[in-house]
C-alpha cells in the first residue's frame, strides 16, 4: 500500500466518522423537536380543558346566583301574600300539640348523656414518680 492510499484510507475513516456524528447529531434533534411538538400539544390541550373549567365554573356560579335570586323572590312574595299556607298551618298545630302535651304530662324527660369509662392500667408507678407528683 502507498503512501497516498494511505491517506486516502484515513480521510475516508475521518469523513465516514463524521457522516456518522452527522446523523446521531439529526436523528437526535429530530426525537427533540417531536418530542417538543409532543409536549406542545399536550400543553394546549391542558389549556383547553383549564378555559372550558373556567367557563363551568362561572357558569355554575351564575346559575346559583340565579337560584338564590329567585328563592327571595319567592321568599318576598310569600312574606307579601301572608304567610306560609298549609305549610305555616302544619308547624303551628305541632307547636301547639306539644304544647299541650307538655300542659298534661309534664316536659319530656332529658336525655342522659354516656360518658366513656376510664381505662384502669395495670402498670405500677415507682415511688419516685409517686412522691415526685405529690
Amino acid at each position: 500500500m502507498g503512501f497516498t492510499q494511505a491517506i486516502k484510507k484515513g480521510i475516508t475513516g475521518v469523513q465516514s466518522a463524521y457522516a456518522r456524528q452527522k446523523a446521531a447529531a439529526e436523528a437526535r434533534a429530530k426525537r427533540q423537536m417531536e418530542a417538543a411538538r409532543t409536549r406542545l400539544g399536550k400543553e394546549r390541550v391542558k389549556a383547553n380543558l383549564e378555559r372550558e373549567k373556567l367557563v363551568l365554573r362561572r357558569e355554575m356560579y351564575e346559575a346559583k346566583a340565579a337560584v338564590e335570586r329567585e328563592r327571595a323572590a319567592v321568599a318576598r312574595a310569600k312574606a307579601k301574600s301572608g304567610g306560609g299556607g298549609l305549610g305555616r298551618f302544619i308547624s303551628e298545630t305541632g307547636k301547639s300539640y306539644r304544647k299541650m302535651q307538655d300542659a298534661m304530662y309534664g316536659p319530656p324527660p332529658k336525655k342522659r348523656r354516656v360518658v366513656a369509662r376510664k381505662r384502669t392500667t395495670t402498670k405500677k408507678r415507682t415511688t419516685a414518680k409517686r412522691t415526685a407528683r405529690r
